[in-house]
């Protein structure tokens, strides 16, 4: 029995002594569980564990490369950024949460938002501009939750735009990172490479990822709470429908930037291999006039989960918030009609004149016009 024990004892340790050697080997070799593209700004922490590191000043890899955010640690904070945009002291607002559509990101000049068109279009009213690049609507639920009690008598609307991001796969769930959810799955995941490798070659059913950003259920949840907050102030609430950029390659932050070095989940560049072969025929029966083109280029979106791009599934959430009362503005079918090349700066941030028209259809449904 006592030599059984040894060799029992013996076999298991060699076995973890085995597997950990392959572990850290995979773990050298493999690449990083995130497939996203290494921007600081779609980075989150959990309430009771934040980085040190975010203390550093850090440069978003946009198109604008001198231009820094500096990260302050904060464990009651970790979805918000500083400095706040600045808001006046006095006088009536019109507070607009958002990614980074709303913030302005692509356009020559921030004042071309749709915040900024506002002030122009509705006298009296200062508008501010709430958009943080990278943002999902939890986030974006957190800020409302932060900021709008502060500013509650002052605001005579607000406006949310997100979905962008909720339907990208980022490495985890929100939620997740949020709670610091401790199961099984997610410590195997998160620590041990072997683990996450093998997951990430098993075959997934298609059109079902495991782990966007924000879940279409918990997408139309988000939007709820923060309609109802904000209507439990006797605040007007407007939320922004994104508009589909059908027409962008899949897997490119710029027409000459692709983002195939991040994909490192197997299913993940399955999925993009077929957008690619979708959005290929889709173009090719839109330059020759047939009307099955704008059917292929939403099917390329669907399955393209690298580039921030609203998916059906969380697009029909927004029909939901509609049929329950909720102001949705949507761009009228006729412009978005006319979505390429004067709709979008890239793969969905809308252009100058899209600004103009989501500021058009907020006022209209806010009954602000002048």
């Amino acid at each position: 029995m006592r030599q059984f024990t040894k060799r029992l004892t013996f076999s298991m340790v060699a076995t973890a002594l085995v597997l950990g050697c392959l572990n850290g080997l995979v773990a050298l070799v493999s690449p990083k569980p995130s497939v996203f593209w290494q921007n600081p700004l779609m980075v989150m922490y959990p309430v009771d564990s934040f980085d040190e590191k975010v203390a550093e000043e850090r440069f978003n890899h946009d198109d604008s490369p001198t231009r820094s955010v500096r990260y302050v640690p904060d464990d009651q904070r970790w979805y918000r950024l500083d400095p706040e945009p600045k808001i006046p002291a006095f006088g009536k607002l019109i507070l607009n949460f958002g990614d980074s559509s709303t913030y302005g990101w692509g356009l020559g000049n921030r004042d071309q938002a749709y915040a900024s068109d506002l002030n122009d279009l509705i006298p009296g009213v200062v508008s501010i501009n709430l958009g943080v690049p990278g943002y999902s609507s939890l986030q974006g639920l957190r800020y409302v939750q932060e900021l709008l009690p502060r500013y509650h008598d002052r605001v005579v609307g607000v406006t949310l735009y997100f979905g962008n991001n909720d339907s990208t796969e980022n490495g985890s769930e929100d939620g997740t990172k949020l709670a610091a959810v401790t199961e099984w799955p997610t410590l195997l995941r998160q620590y041990f490479a072997l683990f996450r490798v093998m997951q990430d070659a098993l075959p997934r059913k298609a059109g079902h990822n495991r782990s966007p950003r924000v879940s279409p259920e918990e997408y139309l949840a988000n939007l709820r709470d923060m309609a109802a907050i904000v209507r439990g102030y006797g605040i007007p609430v407007v939320v922004i429908a994104p508009p589909l950029n059908r027409s962008w390659p899949p897997g490119y932050r710029t027409h000459t930037s692709s983002l195939d070095p991040y994909v490192n989940n197997g299913w993940v560049a399955i999925e993009l291999a077929s957008a690619r072969h979708l959005h290929q025929e889709g173009l090719r029966l839109w330059e020759e006039g047939d009307d099955r083109a704008d059917d292929l280029l939403g099917a390329s979106v669907e399955h393209d989960w690298i580039v921030p791009r609203l998916k059906t599934r969380w697009a029909n959430q927004l029909d939901v918030l509609q049929q329950e009362g909720v102001s949705v503005a949507r761009l009228d079918p006729h412009f978005t009609g006319a979505e390429f090349p004067y709709m979008f700066v890239d793969y969905c941030h809308p252009s100058a004149r899209t600004h103009e028209q989501i500021a058009e259809r907020i006022m209209e449904n806010l009954n602000m016009r002048q």
